[in-house]
């Protein structure tokens, strides 16, 4: 067993939806919990208003609803987080402690 969760990025697309199924079956193979991530790059963005920045979050949140439901049809027992990781957060998202059971 490998020691911490598996970590895939996600936006909806194809070849991201490719990318979660086979990241099932890494955390499943490993036996560890499949961490999700969407990075986003809007706080702080002056071309964005506050309302166009909640809507890509929601959007955001969405696309991680349906990404976890996709795992949970593939493989019920996987224990898996999502974070929707802004901006500086991108590079430490993956690392964020993983909450007990």
């Amino acid at each position: 067993m490998t020691n911490g969760p598996v970590v895939v990025g996600t936006d909806g697309s194809d070849h991201a939806t490719r990318a979660v199924r086979w990241a099932v079956g890494e955390a499943v193979a490993r036996g560890q919990i499949l961490r999700m991530v969407y990075a986003t790059a809007t706080h702080g963005a002056v071309y964005l208003s506050p309302e166009d920045v909640r809507a890509i979050d929601g959007m955001a949140a969405d696309v991680l609803d349906e990404a976890a439901a996709l795992v949970h049809g593939l493989a019920p027992e996987l224990r898996v987080t999502a974070h929707v990781c802004e901006g500086a957060q991108r590079n430490v998202c993956w690392m964020k402690p993983v909450p007990a059971p």
